[in-house]
C-alpha cells in the first residue's frame, strides 16, 4: 500500500502525536508547535532507525523529513539535531515502534514500488571524470601553461616590469592584457587562430574513466566517429573512448580540486543556476525492474541545503517552464534497475549548465548514465557517458573571461587540440568529427519533482 504526502501527515498527526505521546510518555498532548515539534524529532527519528534496520523504501517518511527541516531544521539546526539525539538516547524502544508505525504503513521493504511509480534527484556536483595517479605519469611532460604565461613572456622586460607592476599584479586583474595578445590586439580566445602557440600538452597515459561509445577496439573509424586512440577502463574494459579527459587531463583548472571546475560547482551550489533534475518514473520495484524511464528536467528553485551544506534530501524542486507552461528541457532515456543500480540505453539529450559565471548547455549525442541508489535512499551518485558537442564545449570555456586565468590552458593551443582530439560523429561534408566522447562524474539527493501538471495537487498536499 502507497503513502501520500498527506496521507503521511495524517499518520504523524493521528497516530503518533495522540498514541504515542498520550500513552507512551503518559502527558496529554496540545497542539503547540513546541510539542509538534518534538513528535517530528522522534517520528524522524523512528524513520531512520527502522530505514536502517530493514531497508525500507527511499521515499518513506519523506514528509517528516522535509517538516522537520522546515520546523526547526534550517532555523536553529543545533537545538534540532540535539533534540533528535535526545529523543533517540531516551526513548529507543518508542522511536522502534514509531517507525513501525510510519514505515510499514508505507512499504514493507525496499523491493517494492516507490509512491507514484517514481523515483526523483537533483543533482548537486558534476566533475569532468579526470584519471590522476599520484606523480602524474599521464602527464610526464607536466601540465600546461596559461594566457597569462605566454603573454608576459612574450614582453619587453621593461614592459613585463611597467604591466605587471614589476610582478605585483596579480594574475586575475591582469587577464585582459593575456588574452588581448593578438597582434592588432585581438582577443585570442575569441579569435584563436589570431596566433599560433605551442601544441597543447595531452594525457599520453593507458587508463581513463569511460565506455566505449562507437563499438570498437582499436579505435578505428566507423560511421559515427573518426579514427582515435583508445583508453584502457579503471575496470579493465577495452575500447574505452574519452577524448576529453585527454584534452583536459593535463590542465590544472580540471585536475582533482582545479579552480576552474571547483568554482563552477561551487557557484551552482549557491546560485541555484543550472541545476539539473533527474526524474526515474515508471518504477515498480525500486531494487529490480527491468524498464522504467529516465528523464532531466532543470530547477528553478535552489538547493535546500542543512546546517553542514548538503543538500537536504526529499526537498520538492519545481521544473522550469517556458511561456507556454511547457518544461524547457525534458528529454528522456529508458533504462532499467538491476541491484539498486540505474542504467539507461543511450540517446541524444540536452542538460542546463551555468558554471564561471556563464549559461551554457550540455549537449551529448549518444548519452548513457549509470547511477548507484544509496541504500537509506538518500542520494546517488554515478557516472554520465557520451559524445559532447564540440562548438558548445569550446564556446563555454573560451568565454568564461576572466575566469580563464585560473584555470591554467592556451585558448589557441585548446581550441586547435579540440579540434584535433574530437572523435565522434564527423560533419558530412567536411568529415570533421564534431564531438568529443566525454566521462562525467556526478552526485545527486533525492528529491520531489513538481511539474507543471504536479503544481496544483502539490501545492494542495501542502494546505
Amino acid at each position: 500500500m502507497t503513502t501520500t504526502a498527506s496521507g503521511l501527515r495524517s499518520t504523524v498527526d493521528a497516530v503518533l502525536l495522540k498514541r504515542l505521546t498520550d500513552k507512551s510518555l503518559g502527558r496529554s498532548v496540545s497542539n503547540s508547535a513546541a510539542q509538534r515539534r518534538q513528535t517530528q524529532y522522534l517520528v524522524l527519528a523512528a524513520a531512520r532507525v527502522y530505514n536502517r534496520a530493514i531497508g525500507a523504501d527511499r521515499a518513506i517518511c519523506a514528509y517528516t523529513t522535509d517538516t522537520f527541516v522546515r520546523n526547526g531544521a534550517s532555523e536553529s539546526s543545533g537545538t534540532s539535531i540535539m533534540s533528535l539525539q535526545k529523543t533517540q538516547r531516551s526513548h529507543p524502544f518508542l522511536i522502534a515502534f514509531a517507525g513501525l508505525i510510519l514505515c510499514a504503513s508505507s512499504f514493507a521493504n525496499a523491493g517494492q514500488k516507490p509512491p507514484d511509480g517514481k523515483l526523483g534527484f537533483v543533482v548537486k556536483h558534476w566533475f569532468t571524470a579526470i584519471h590522476q595517479t599520484r606523480f602524474m605519469d599521464e602527464c610526464p611532460a607536466g601540465l600546461n601553461i596559461a594566457n597569462d604565461e605566454y603573454w608576459w613572456r612574450g614582453l619587453s622586460n621593461e614592459d613585463q616590469a611597467k604591466l605587471t607592476d614589476n610582478g605585483l599584479l596579480e594574475t586575475l586583474r591582469r587577464w585582459r592584457y593575456a588574452i588581448n595578445r593578438g597582434p592588432n590586439g585581438e582577443d585570442v580566445c575569441a579569435q584563436p587562430d589570431a596566433v599560433t602557440d605551442p601544441p597543447l600538452l595531452t594525457v599520453e597515459g593507458d587508463l581513463s574513466y569511460g565506455i566505449d561509445l562507437d563499438g570498437t577496439t582499436d579505435g578505428a573509424a566507423t560511421p559515427k566517429s573518426c579514427p582515435h586512440d583508445q583508453f584502457t577502463g579503471l575496470n579493465g574494459d577495452p575500447g574505452v573512448d574519452n577524448q576529453m579527459y585527454r584534452l583536459l587531463g593535463c590542465i590544472y583548472g580540471w585536475r582533482n580540486n582545479g579552480i576552474f571546475e571547483v568554482n563552477a560547482d561551487e557557484m551552482r551550489g549557491t546560485s541555484g543556476l543550472g541545476m539539473i533534475l533527474i526524474d526515474v518514473s515508471d518504477v515498480d520495484d525500486v531494487e529490480n525492474d527491468e524498464d522504467v524511464t529516465v528523464s532531466f528536467y532543470r530547477s528553478i528553485d535552489q538547493f535546500a541545503q542543512g546546517s553542514t551544506g548538503t543538500p537536504v534530501p526529499f526537498t520538492s524542486y519545481r521544473v522550469d517552464t517556458a511561456p507556454d507552461g511547457t518544461p524547457r528541457y525534458g528529454d528522456s532515456l529508458k533504462g532499467s534497475i538491476k541491484d539498486g543500480v540505474l542504467s539507461t540505453e543511450s540517446g541524444d539529450i540536452k542538460l542546463p549548465f551555468y558554471g564561471n559565471y556563464t549559461f551554457n548547455q550540455h549537449v551529448f549525442r549518444d548519452m548513457s548514465i549509470e547511477l548507484t541508489l544509496s541504500d537509506d535512499g538518500e542520494s546517488a551518485d554515478g557516472m554520465v557517458y557520451g559524445y559532447y558537442d564540440l562548438d558548445e564545449f569550446i564556446a563555454h570555456i573560451t568565454g568564461t573571461g576572466l575566469v580563464i586565468s585560473t584555470a591554467g590552458f592556451s585558448c589557441p593551443a585548446f581550441t586547435a587540440a579540440a579540434r584535433q582530439l574530437a572523435d565522434g560523429y564527423p560533419d558530412p561534408e567536411t568529415g570533421d568529427c564534431t564531438s568529443l566522447s566525454s566521462a562525467f562524474k556526478l552526485e545527486a539527493h533525492a528529491a520531489f519533482i513538481i511539474k507543471p501538471d504536479d503544481a496544483d495537487s502539490h501545492n494542495a498536499s501542502l494546505r
